[in-house]
């Protein structure tokens, strides 16, 4: 009667130790997804950050190129009004 206890106690252990593998394989992919996830958001973070700069920079430079045809537009009409002024 005991080797047949001791199969019964082995099978059991090893169904066990089977179960645990299993839920440890389930746990590693869902961390597995998790991280995958994060880093597809970081991406995407960066990829927002990188446009809003790209907007920002274009801005600045339709800016700039307004501010030199204010400044022109001003030389020019300053010139006209010394010519009418003589």
């Amino acid at each position: 009667m005991f080797p047949w206890s001791i199969i019964g106690t082995a099978l059991k252990t090893g169904a066990e130790i089977y179960k645990n593998k299993k839920k440890s394989e389930i746990i590693m992919s869902e961390a597995q997804i998790v991280h995958a996830e994060k880093m597809n958001l970081d991406k995407m973070k960066a990829m927002m950050n990188q446009m809003n700069q790209d907007q920002k920079l274009q801005q600045d430079e339709e800016l700039a190129q307004l501010r030199a045809d204010t400044s022109i537009e001003k030389t020019i009409l300053s010139a006209k009004l010394k010519q009418q002024g003589q």
